[in-house]
């Protein structure tokens, strides 16, 4: 499947404006974007932001697909949406809170065609997480489920963001 860069970028937009503007979203996964927002794993931040984008810009996907070449229905190539979207809105928005890296389907955990339980490069400190996204992102029925999970994980970083910001300048 093929879902726009430009969708997603204005997907992304919209839950910044939605984040910005309201209370804490409550969403179907808030406790998976605690789990992983909170922890060290930057590859699962984004691959988690970039399932729910682009989950949130067209309800058809597969949250836990990584690549276009996954036998899951609705497979979709998520590396190009983190590079078309994701790494920009990252840098512009969020204050680089999800580790900044430039290639980040490019690490171990993205390398598979899905997310997995019996993904064989797994590291003890992330097997949590891996297993947390493989049993919650399923739960994302629809487009809105993962706007508003979306929403919930922007609202967080920009809090990251900030407090980042005010160790900066202290």
């Amino acid at each position: 499947m093929v879902v726009r860069i430009h969708t997603v970028k204005g997907t992304l937009y919209n839950a910044l404006a939605d984040a910005k503007k309201s209370e804490t979203r409550l969403s179907k996964i808030n406790d998976l974007i605690d789990l992983v927002v909170n922890g060290k794993s930057f590859p699962y931040k984004y691959i988690l932001i970039t399932a729910l984008a682009a989950k949130a810009s067209d309800g058809s996907l597969n949250p836990l697909s990584l690549q276009a070449q996954s036998q899951l229905e609705g497979a979709y190539n998520a590396r190009r949406i983190c590079h078309g979207a994701i790494l920009e809105f990252e840098m512009l928005e969020l204050g680089e809170t999800l580790g900044s890296v430039d290639e980040p389907y490019l690490c171990t955990a993205a390398r598979f065609t899905e997310l997995d339980k019996s993904n064989s490069e797994r590291f003890a400190h992330d097997i949590d997480i891996l297993e947390a996204l493989c049993d919650k992102l399923p739960l994302l029925e629809n487009a809105e489920d993962a706007y508003n999970g979306l929403v919930y994980m922007i609202q967080k970083l920009l809090r990251l963001k900030e407090e980042k910001e005010k160790n900066i300048y202290k």
